[in-house]
């Protein structure tokens, strides 16, 4: 388990479709990931043999190329809310409208159960 705030100041955050989770990358060169009603959890480190200046600047570059739905997403939905959706014909997208769990928006952001991979 951990807790976000001894990793410093976070830089960006991000819901990353590879690992189905949010992603917080922090001033101290470690990123996290969390998972819905998870705690944080370390991801990565930065490589010892690269500058933090070299890894904040190439971790900025790769957020800023990312759609904008993925940078928006600042929380998770809870598993309650993961489950009624499965058991229902519709589902959130991350970026809030109403559509089929299977379905995407008329943003082009997926529906939480697509995102997570559950679906």
């Amino acid at each position: 388990m951990e807790k976000i705030s001894i990793h410093g100041k976070e830089i960006a955050r991000y819901f990353s479709t590879k690992y189905c989770g949010l992603i917080s990358i922090r001033a101290n060169g470690v990123t996290l990931i969390q998972y819905p009603d998870t705690d944080w959890e370390v991801l990565s480190y930065k490589r010892e043999d690269a500058s933090l200046e070299n890894w904040t600047k190439g971790k900025l570059e790769f957020v800023a190329e990312l759609p904008e739905w993925k940078v928006g997403i600042k929380s998770l939905p809870s598993l309650d809310t993961i489950a009624e959706w499965m058991g229902d014909s519709i589902c959130e997208t991350v970026t809030g409208e109403i559509i089929e769990p299977d379905g995407v928006g008329s943003d082009g952001a997926p529906s939480w159960l697509l995102a997570l991979g559950l679906m």
